[in-house]
């Protein structure tokens, strides 16, 4: 029978995509973000996926390809600065990397293997202007990878103990490696937990463990609490209050950071509940250093670096690729802006 209309075209179409599994999907995000020498930068991520068999059995999608690009920001915004954004490689077939800005430099860390909240991987320098890695695969095998604030270096496994890696010296070929043995079992925890958070500070001097909340089956858990672990050995214990029933309030609450400030560990967080925004800095003892609560909402993504903290500045910064939030905890004031 001939086709007699533009719409029997089109639903033949669709029902060849439904069956022989010709369809198509993309999916564009961003991927990382850094604030650090007047420039804040976004990674976005944009992958390409078609399905494999057909949809009406429960097929598949395999990507096909993701491009990966680089936006940069003046920030705060200066007069005659512009906005750049860059394709820095494009790849194809399926190839489950992930991309890290690095505080400072125009250099990257490319990962390797970490699909899913704390998968074990390796890392290597990566050169954007290239497209190119420029160092080999570290540690020797997969493991837990945690990052410093800037990506200088990297906590990880080495032959099954804790190392800190300086990620600018895996390009030279000897990189300079710290042990921090004391630090092996709590690292070990971290690995495919996505029930916590791991932290390096700065200086690589702490490892913070912190909580993941988002289930009250979680909440229930015996080791439920807030550690901080130094390089002596010493650790510091926060638990958290899970005698009281778990609450839709209690689950709102979010840890989203910790840093060395002042000579104490101070741990940064959110809780949105019931149209209320209260932003804290917390001791490890639960004390609360520093509040506020903002009149309007705040974007943030636990997948990602949840904020850019700048502790020089006593700044916290919530960026999106269209606008920010800034809290600058000294004079305890809250703004927002656009970016474009």
């Amino acid at each position: 029978m001939p086709l007699k209309s533009a719409r029997q075209i089109i639903l033949l179409l669709v029902l060849c995509a439904t069956l022989s599994g010709c369809s198509t999907d993309s999916f564009t995000e961003t991927t990382d973000r850094e604030w650090a020498n007047g420039q804040l930068r976004f990674i976005v991520n944009s992958r390409h996926y078609e399905l494999v068999g057909s949809s009406l059995a429960g097929g598949s999608h395999r990507m096909t390809g993701q491009e990966w690009k680089l936006i940069t920001y003046s920030f705060p915004k200066r007069t005659g600065q512009s906005t750049t954004s860059r394709e820095f490689l494009r790849m194809t077939g399926e190839d489950y990397s992930w991309f890290w800005l690095i505080g400072g430099s125009d250099l990257m860390i490319h990962e390797i293997g970490s699909v899913g909240r704390r998968a074990d991987g390796q890392f290597t320098l990566f050169d954007p202007k290239t497209g190119k890695d420029i160092s080999n695969p570290l540690p020797p095998e997969p493991a837990p990878l945690v990052y410093n604030r800037s990506r200088t270096a990297c906590l990880t496994l080495k032959e099954g103990k804790a190392v800190v890696y300086g990620t600018f010296s895996v390009g030279t070929g000897e990189p300079k490696v710290s042990e921090r043995p004391k630090w092996t079992e709590a690292l070990k925890r971290t690995r495919h937990n996505g029930w916590i958070r791991p932290v390096l500070t700065e200086d690589t001097e702490y490892l913070v463990l912190l909580p993941w909340i988002d289930s009250g089956f979680f909440s229930n858990v015996r080791n439920f609490n807030i550690q901080v672990f130094s390089t002596n050995g010493e650790v510091a214990s926060w638990p958290l209050d899970t005698s009281r029933p778990i609450t839709i309030e209690k689950m709102a609450q979010c840890f989203l950071d910790a840093e060395l400030i002042d000579n104490g560990i101070q741990i940064l967080w959110y809780k949105e509940y019931q149209g209320t925004n209260e932003l804290k800095l917390l001791n490890v003892k639960g004390e609360t250093v520093r509040s506020i609560k903002p009149t309007t909402s705040i974007e943030v993504d636990l997948e990602l670096n949840p904020s850019c903290w700048d502790p020089k500045n006593n700044s916290v910064l919530f960026p999106t690729p269209t606008g920010y939030s800034i809290w600058d905890y000294s004079s305890n004031t809250f703004q927002t802006g656009q970016l474009r």
